[in-house]
């Protein structure tokens, strides 16, 4: 059968395995034959026995998730490339909902709202992984992010031919922070993206930036600020160069 999902998702050493866990386990909920699940991990083989697709990339950097995601897109056999944090369970109803968008657009969110729960109520989750349903717990959520207003990023879906159309992700990011904007201002450029109806929820852990003053200093940060600069004034320009890239 043909794949039409390639759902791509991404860990760098221990420091997310406990999130890597319950999304796994929300991944055992789905059988369908026309999804295929990648995980690429760097600098580590922890995930390496998971029963789906594995993908080990190399890299000097800490925090390079678009070089990850790339990778995934790469190796990917599907119609749809889906780039999914490995901190955001999936609902029993996801591949409902992108078979209802991809219907209408060849790129869009798979999300509109993006819950954030609590430290103590993904403990919850981290102790009992299996048993991780939408709805089993009274989360409280510690925030919430809605797609295009504060975020644009964390779980989206692309048509492959969209994808290396518009040069891929940027693996010159590193560091957190700007890649998925900048991602997005080249992919909106060429389709249009759609925003379903829908809520996800977004384990809890440190925010990378929690620190501002240390990372807004850190070179590769200011790196990162710098290309996002360059996409939005020139986004043709900047496809063509990653094009050229490949």
């Amino acid at each position: 059968m043909t794949v039409k999902y390639s759902f791509i998702t991404f860990s760098f050493g221990e420091g997310r395995l406990k999130h890597a866990k319950v999304l796994l386990a929300s991944l055992k909920q789905f059988s369908r034959n026309d999804v295929e699940f990648l995980i690429v991990e760097k600098g580590s083989r922890f995930l390496e026995n998971t029963p789906y697709r594995y993908i080990p990339v190399s890299s000097d950097e800490s925090y390079n998730r678009a070089l990850c995601l790339d990778a995934g897109a790469r190796a990917a056999r599907g119609e749809f490339l889906i780039l999914h944090d490995i901190d955001i369970p999936l609902p029993s109803g996801f591949f409902d909902n992108l078979d209802r968008m991809a219907d209408r657009y060849r790129y869009f969110s798979t999300y509109n709202e993006i819950h954030h729960l609590t430290e103590e109520d993904t403990d919850r989750v981290f102790s009992h992984p299996e048993k991780f349903r939408y709805g089993y717990y009274g989360f409280t959520g510690e925030r919430m992010r809605r797609f295009g207003g504060d975020v644009r990023g964390g779980s989206s879906c692309i048509h492959r031919e969209i994808y290396f159309a518009c040069g891929g992700m940027n693996p010159a990011f590193t560091v957190w922070g700007g890649e998925d904007e900048e991602f997005h201002v080249r992919a909106n450029l060429l389709s249009p993206c759609g925003t379903p109806e829908t809520a996800l929820v977004h384990l809890y852990h440190l925010p990378a930036d929690r620190d501002p003053p240390v990372l807004h200093a850190d070179p590769r940060y200011i790196k990162n600020v710098e290309l996002l600069a360059k996409t939005h004034g020139d986004p043709r320009g900047v496809i063509k160069e990653l094009k050229n890239r490949r």
